[in-house]
């Protein structure tokens, strides 16, 4: 499993309101800078590297290889800051995550940055406007919100801004890494059909997003692209979709319906785990194999049809699943992982005789029916 999958799983059983998040993350904040300020290194490259964190005013940051700085965190408490261009004599090129003041509702990028890899304003819940001058060599904006020049990805969505609805311009090509991150206002978002790619955490945490629109240029989802949606009630995936990530829709918790594309062929770790309110899904027959905790804790979920294209269903795929009464298995079912129907108290299977599925029934104690 992908750090990514781990980590937009965790944590399920507890429901965490705006204000409480605020200040977990000003808590977050002030022990990340305590702890830094204690030893004063910071771990890079998966902590290969040890690198020494330096200060300059109201700015932390570290050396790169090629002499340049990597922001780290800026120390002031001002809701608009422009960002320098140097630090003592070294270029600001990147800024790493969790940079800012929960309080920062306007900031300007120097033309010196050139390096984004993800929005580093997901912890500033203010913010309603980056900036960047006209002739920046590597990102513009528009209407506050942050684009890269080459690829028209979209990096970052402010947080702060008010709007309910958002249309994605014609031309961008992706959304990016954490781009519209705990964006608790939007309702409604509009991608254009020049997106192919919405990365992971894309949309995660837009508590208030009933809709989206996915155009038939999108061929992948990254992981954890729409989790704790909880508002999201149906999405349609198109058949252009070939590779939707894991736990995508993980803990969308009001999501009743799910049409997914012919184009998959699995269903990808915690995809629809904690997704409570998912009632039905149809699994195409394109479909391979069903991954560790897809349908985890589904509890709303009454019957499902495994297609005669499936082959494995891995641990814990539909354990939890309080109300499941019926699961047909087909003989092409050779592997069932551990725990993957456990908890399941009303189910009873479907199988075909001298199937794997009829010895797997019985050798786990669920109660069976034959198909034929």
């Amino acid at each position: 499993m992908t750090q990514g999958a781990i980590s937009c799983i965790v944590n399920k059983e507890k429901e965490v309101d705006f204000m409480t998040r605020k200040r977990f993350s000003a808590f977050l904040l002030a022990s990340v800078l305590l702890l830094v300020f204690l030893t004063n290194v910071v771990f890079a490259d998966g902590g290969k590297k040890k690198q020494t964190i330096l200060t300059s005013g109201d700015y932390q940051y570290v050396l790169l290889e090629d002499g340049s700085a990597e922001l780290l965190y800026c120390l002031s408490d001002d809701a608009e800051i422009v960002i320098p261009d140097m630090l003592d004599g070294h270029r600001v090129t990147s800024i790493d995550t969790i940079s800012f003041s929960l309080s920062l509702t306007a900031v300007t990028l120097p033309n010196s940055v050139v390096d984004l890899d993800h929005n580093p304003f997901g912890c500033c819940p203010l913010l309603q406007t980056i900036s960047v001058a006209p002739e920046h060599p590597s990102f513009y904006t528009l209407d506050g919100v942050l684009f890269r020049k080459k690829s028209d990805v979209l990096v970052a969505y402010p947080r702060g801004k008010a709007a309910s609805s958002y249309t994605v311009p014609q031309g961008t090509s992706a959304v990016g890494e954490r781009a519209f991150d705990c964006c608790s206002f939007l309702t409604s978002v509009s991608l254009p059909a020049s997106v192919t790619e919405i990365d992971d955490y894309a949309f995660s945490d837009c508590s208030a997003l009933v809709e989206v629109s996915i155009p038939s240029s999108v061929d992948e989802i990254g992981s954890c692209a729409f989790n704790y949606c909880t508002a999201l009630s149906s999405i349609v995936i198109p058949d252009s979709v070939t590779e939707i990530e894991a736990g995508a829709f993980a803990e969308c918790r009001a999501l009743t319906t799910v049409v997914l594309p012919n184009s998959l062929t699995e269903i990808s770790d915690y995809l629809f785990s904690y997704c409570a309110s998912l009632s039905s899904i149809l699994i195409p027959d394109s479909v391979t194999e069903i991954e560790t905790g897809a349908f985890q804790r589904c509890t709303a979920l009454v019957s499902i049809v495994i297609p005669d294209s499936v082959t494995e269903i891995e641990d814990i795929a539909f354990s939890e699943c309080s109300a499941l009464r019926s699961v047909l298995l087909p003989a092409s079912v050779t592997e069932i992982g551990v725990g993957a129907f456990d908890k399941c108290p009303n189910l009873t299977l479907t199988v075909f005789r001298n199937s794997y599925a009829e010895r797997y029934a019985q050798r786990n104690h669920i109660p069976y029916a034959y198909a034929d």
